[in-house]
């Protein structure tokens, strides 16, 4: 199941990044094209998006994930 390996490779990246974020929510939507992505690239991906989300203050606090606490990011990434 590809689903299943989405949320491994997305909770292996989470806290290759730095997650759980203390008092953050984070969301990821993960579809079927991140399993044809190296994990190297997702996790540099996704680094780039938590910096910047965190650095614009695009972060709110309301849930959980990674783990621990999760965060909302405004906006998409390609």
């Amino acid at each position: 199941m590809w689903r299943n390996a989405a949320k491994r490779r997305m909770r292996a990246v989470c806290h290759d990044v730095g997650g759980p974020w203390d008092g953050r929510d984070v969301i990821f939507l993960a579809k079927k094209p991140i399993m044809e992505q190296t994990f190297a690239k997702t996790r540099d991906d996704i680094a780039r998006i938590v910096r910047r989300a965190l650095a614009e203050g695009a972060v709110t606090s309301h849930g959980e994930a990674c783990g621990k606490n999760t965060a909302s990011v405004a906006g998409n990434e390609e």
